[in-house]
Order: structure tokens, then C-alpha cells, then sequence
């Protein structure tokens, strides 16, 4: 139904959280529900956790007491990682992406879609990946080598093929409606956490490119 809607035209955000955080900072790798879809249409969400050195600070608590420490793991987007040419960002000084997870672009040049990156990381970011540690009191120090920009909100633009052309159909579904959508674009963000209550509260530029991004795509 969702590659149905797009292949129609439809407009849409994915806000995917590539890992979970639970009870006690315990995090772990999603399920993995449209990644299928998004890397056909040319993001894939990787199951990472993003570290950067432009971060937020994040409050915590122990016993009776509330620390307040700098926290990797609250990446900063600041205004010189937004792209100065898409009005979504243009006009934001900041945004924070709390446990985010990084984006690629999927598929070959000149396939019919454009990607092009909203946000993204300094060239001080780092990931983990497979076993986290996230408490801001056992942070692992990167190594320089590590060190590099990562994708964080990507925008898609173009004429999108379905992810059911090559595959088998689904249960229930004897023909596939639509191979392939109009002109039509597409934000993939490797996170949903920034628009929750408490991170709007905290950092209200948040809401507005969540909002710039309906009003662009509408």
C-alpha cells in the first residue's frame, strides 16, 4: 500500500529509527520494516548510532542527582551541515538529532531519482555499530582514521520503480497496479526522536523543518 501510494504520486517523510533505545540505556538494532522499500528507492538507513563532536548536552540521572554532561550521541546539525539551497533548512541556525542513525544513497546515477543531503554531520562524526555503549559515562574516544561527515535527512526527487518490479508479490495481490510513479520526492530522516514532545520543548527548530517539510512536499 505505501509503494502503491508513492507509485500514484504520493508525497511522503520516513522517520526511521535505525536503533532502539530502552529501559537504562540499553540500545539495540531495529527491525528492519521499509528498509526494502527505501533502498529501492535509493536510501538505505544503516543500523548505527551517529557520535559527534558538535553534540548537545543530555541530562542524566543517578541516585537523587541530575548530571548535565556534552553527549555524542545528540548530534548538533549546525547551519554550515544544512543545505544552504533547500528553503526546508535554508533558513534554520541549528537542529539536534538525538540517537540518530546514518543514511546512504542507494542505486547508480542517472537511475531517475536525484538525492540530495538536507543535514548532515561535521567531519569530527563517528559511528558504532553491532554492540552500543551509550552512557555518557563509558563514551569511547574515536580514533582520527574514523572520523568523517555522515548523511543524516536525505531528500529524493524524481520517477520512482516500484519494490515489487523484481520481486515476488504480496500474499493476496495477483498484479502489481503501477510500476512506476510521476514526478514525485520523498525525505528519509534516520530518526523520529527529534520530533517527540521533550526534544521539541528543548530545541523548537526541530518542529520547524519538520514542518518546512510538510509545506515543501505539499
Amino acid at each position: 500500500e505505501i509503494d502503491q501510494f508513492i507509485m500514484k504520486g504520493g508525497k511522503s517523510i520516513f522517520l526511521v529509527n535505525g536503533v532502539d533505545i530502552g529501559q537504562g540505556l540499553n540500545a539495540t538494532a531495529t527491525p528492519r520494516v521499509v528498509d526494502d522499500l527505501l533502498e529501492n528507492y535509493g536510501v538505505k538507513v544503516n543500523r548505527d548510532l551517529v557520535l559527534d563532536l558538535s553534540n548537545e548536552t543530555a541530562g542524566f540521572s543517578q541516585g537523587f542527582m541530575t548530571f548535565f554532561v556534552p553527549y555524542p550521541f545528540w548530534v548538533k546539525v549546525r547551519k554550515e551541515n544544512l543545505d544552504p539551497q533547500n528553503p526546508i533548512v535554508s533558513p534554520l541556525e541549528s537542529m539536534v538529532f538525538p540517537w540518530t542513525s546514518s543514511l546512504e544513497v542507494e542505486g547508480e546515477p542517472g537511475s531517475g531519482v536525484i538525492a540530495s543531503v538536507l543535514a548532515s554531520t561535521t567531519d569530527r562524526s563517528w559511528t558504532q555499530s553491532g554492540m552500543f555503549i551509550i552512557s555518557p559515562q563509558q563514551t569511547i574516544n574515536p580514533s582520527p582514521e574514523t572520523l568523517k561527515k555522515h548523511n543524516l535527512a536525505i531528500l529524493l526527487s524524481g520517477i520512482f520503480k516500484s519494490a515489487f518490479v523484481d520481486t515476488s508479490l504480496p500474499e493476496g495481490i495477483t498484479a502489481l497496479p503501477l510500476r512506476e510513479s510521476p514526478e514525485t520526492r520523498m525525505i528519509v530522516v534516520g530518526n523520529g526522536r527529534f520530533v517527540s514532545d521533550n526534544h521539541l520543548q528543548r530545541f523548537p527548530e526541530n518542529g520547524v523543518f519538520f514542518l518546512n517539510a510538510v509545506d515543501w512536499l505539499t
